[in-house]
């Protein structure tokens, strides 16, 4: 039980490295990612949304960051098979749909400064993803689900969130998948033909400015660390990672 527990967990976050500025005046209005696991949303996405969003906007093209890395014994698993299949399907390809494979942070980065979206059909209960925070990062709203932590990370006056997952898994039994992504091709549209509010979100992105590195996050962990022990951290380090929690709790409720 969480209640019993809560006084000995330590929540913590992910963070990201910037390897690029953020420019949007280099964004594609036609530039869509995907930038998650395969098992996270990308079957529906290219099966079910993608084709009506490519009917919508014949110029659209849709990059699908990642891939898949073997294990030492060659042995594909459940993962491993479906994005080999996903990759034998030429459809994709004949659509507007590109895979990088696997790629470098500063490769990642390149794509992202350049979307105008992220689209996140999810369905899982994401944690603090790291992908999520490097699309606000490059100021490049996400477009997905209220599911897991993603109510909280893919902010609500960044991105654009539609309730509950894409299809039905063992929380939401009862999902009308026809239905959820109906709506979320409705929302994409929505977003795409809604320029002023498109800026907004955008500009939002970067009140992570100050929150969204690696080096932040240590200091919360020193914080604890010295608290655990009876230490003091100095006056300095104290004030500093006290603005951090403060922002970060604000940002992210």
């Amino acid at each position: 039980m969480f209640e019993v527990l809560k006084n000995k967990i330590f929540q913590t976050r992910n963070g990201a490295k910037k390897y690029k500025e953020s420019d949007v005046t280099s964004k594609s209005k036609y530039h869509f990612v995907y930038n998650s696991s395969v098992s996270k949303g990308l079957v529906t996405l290219l099966d079910d949304i993608w084709p009506e969003i490519k009917k919508n906007i014949p110029f659209a093209k849709l990059i699908v960051i990642g891939g898949y890395y073997n294990f030492a014994d060659g042995v594909l698993d459940e993962q491993g098979e479906l994005y080999n299949n996903i990759l034998k399907n030429k459809n994709y390809i004949l659509n507007g749909v590109i895979f990088t494979d696997i790629i470098t942070p500063y490769k990642v980065a390149e794509h992202l400064k350049h979307a105008r979206f992220m689209l996140y059909p999810s369905v899982f209960p994401e944690t603090f993803g790291i992908s999520s925070l490097e699309s606000l990062l490059y100021k490049t709203p996400i477009i997905t689900c209220r599911f897991g932590a993603l109510e909280e990370t893919a902010l609500e006056k960044a991105c654009y969130l539609l309730d509950y997952p894409i299809e039905p898994n063992n929380l939401y039994p009862n999902i009308n998948k026809e239905s959820q992504v109906k709506a979320f091709i409705d929302l994409v549209m929505k977003a795409y033909n809604d320029e002023y509010l498109y800026k907004q979100k955008q500009e939002y992105c970067s009140i992570i400015e100050d929150v969204y590195g690696w080096d932040t996050i240590a200091l919360q962990w020193k914080q604890h660390l010295f608290h655990k022990l009876g230490y003091f951290l100095s006056k300095e380090e104290y004030q500093k990672v006290t603005k951090i929690n403060n922002d970060v709790s604000r940002i992210f409720s």
